[in-house]
């Protein structure tokens, strides 16, 4: 008799993905009130009476940006840095194969939106100590012009990530704006983070409310 040779089963497909938690829940406020104060610093800027309201909302931004670099460090899996920054190598790989197929699937940030993502974290901070500068006594005009500069950068870089989410929705069959919200993408059960940390989304929620009601 002769021994049947073996075989390794195939991967499993897409479509016999399940929906597991990736984003726990204070990455996803925190990202929601990001782009909500950065979304208004910078349609009250340059306006008449609303320059408190675009203080404070700027501040708010900072401080969320830089809970989202130490949660990069101490947070859940997919929230770290470690888990989605990639060598170069890899994000050119990456980049060389986004047009073709699935390519290597990756879940919460790519290799480039990982990228963008600490870019416009940085960013906000350069905001922050900008318009701190032009705010200051005496006011800074150059400091008020560079601040204008890093708000266009970022607004461009926020573009261009929207751009590459539409893309790798389309590209990965299923919408990945709704993950900020719900915290699920497709995959296996083995990859899901076991908790959502609530309880510092609560955290968050208290500290950037106590600012506000202080302001």
């Amino acid at each position: 008799t002769t021994m049947a040779p073996k075989t390794t089963p195939p991967p499993a497909s897409p479509a016999a993905f399940t929906r597991v938690l990736v984003w726990d829940t204070p990455t996803r406020v925190c990202y929601g009130l990001l782009a909500l104060c950065f979304a208004g610093a910078y349609g009250t800027a340059g306006l008449d009476g609303w320059e408190p309201m675009h203080a404070t909302l700027g501040y708010t931004a900072v401080g969320l940006a830089l809970f989202r670099i130490v949660w990069g460090f101490v947070g859940t899996r997919y929230a770290r840095f470690s888990e989605s920054l990639q060598s170069p190598a890899a994000v050119a790989k990456y980049v060389a194969q986004m047009p073709y197929g699935w390519g290597k699937r990756y879940l919460g940030h790519s290799p480039v939106s990982a990228i963008l993502a600490i870019v416009f974290l940085v960013l906000v901070l350069v905001l922050g100590v900008t318009g701190s500068m032009a705010l200051g006594a005496p006011p800074s005009a150059s400091m008020a012009q560079w601040h204008g500069g890093v708000a266009a950068v970022a607004l461009g870089l926020v573009g261009l990530h929207l751009a590459g989410v539409v893309f790798s929705s389309w590209r990965a069959g299923e919408n990945l704006f709704l993950t900020m919200f719900h915290g699920t993408q497709l995959g296996h059960p083995s990859e899901a983070i076991d908790t959502p940390r609530r309880s510092v989304a609560v955290f968050i929620v208290a500290a950037v409310s106590g600012f506000w009601l202080f302001q």
